[in-house]
This record gives structure tokens, sequence and C-alpha cells, in this order.
């Protein structure tokens, strides 16, 4: 879908009337919440659409190299590499931020069924990925 440019102009076009809107006609105070989301989600769309456009373009004018980028970007390797590279992001991404979280939640005082909460949270992701991970060992 990303790959049809009627599809995409409709989002660039989108992203340009959310962006309008928030600048144009919001302009009491009590809103500034949508201003906000309109501003956020246009720029979104405008940017990812942009980039879709050169993309686009950049396919139409190097097929050759295109179709080696996409057999390059299927390669079974390829895949692997990324997917455990996502998954090391995440790990660490996921860990900094419940730290964060609970370090911030103790610092603000907030109710001890937050922390609690947080903290089963963490040992959930754990508990998941030792069931999934013992799943996945016994299919391959």
């Amino acid at each position: 879908m990303l790959k049809n440019k009627k599809f995409v102009s409709l989002m660039l076009t989108l992203g340009l009337v959310f962006i309008a809107i928030s600048l144009f006609y919001i302009k009491d105070p009590k809103y500034h919440i949508i201003d906000g989301l309109l501003i956020g989600y246009g720029c979104g769309l405008f940017g990812s659409s942009l980039a879709c456009f050169f993309n686009i373009s950049f396919e139409e004018k190097n097929p050759d190299q295109a179709k080696a980028m996409a057999i390059e970007h299927a390669d079974e390797r390829n895949t692997m590499i990324r997917n455990r590279a996502k998954a090391k992001a995440a790990d660490i991404i996921q860990l900094i931020s419940l730290l964060l979280i609970s370090l911030l939640s103790i610092l603000f005082s907030q109710s001890a069924w937050i922390v609690i909460a947080l903290a089963l949270s963490f040992l959930a992701y754990h508990f998941l990925s030792l069931i999934y991970f013992n799943k996945y060992s016994k299919e391959m």
C-alpha cells in the first residue's frame, strides 16, 4: 500500500491539512491537547509520506538496485540479524524505561501498588520470554 502513489499523496495531503487546522483554526487555549495531537499526526504523516515518495522515485529510477535491495532485505540471514538486533534493543529499552518509571514513581511518592505493578510487569515480561523461548526451541 505504501508503494501506491495515490495513497501516499492522500496521506501527504492529510498531514498538511492536520498541520493547517492546528496552526490556523485552533486558537482556543482549552483545545491545546487537540492542537498538539494534530501537529504531531500531521508532521508524522507528512514526513513519512515524503520519505515514501523519495523511495518510490528512487525505485523507479534505479529498478536493478531496488531489486537487489529487496532481495537483500528478504535474505534469511539479514532477517535473523535484524530480528536479533530488535530484540536486544527492545530488552535494553524495556529495562531502562522500567527502571526510570519505577524510580520516578518512588521519587514522586506514588502509591505502593503502582511500584508493585511495575515490578510485576517486569516479571511478567521475563516469564513470557521464558515460555516463548521454550516453545520456539521445541519447534526448531
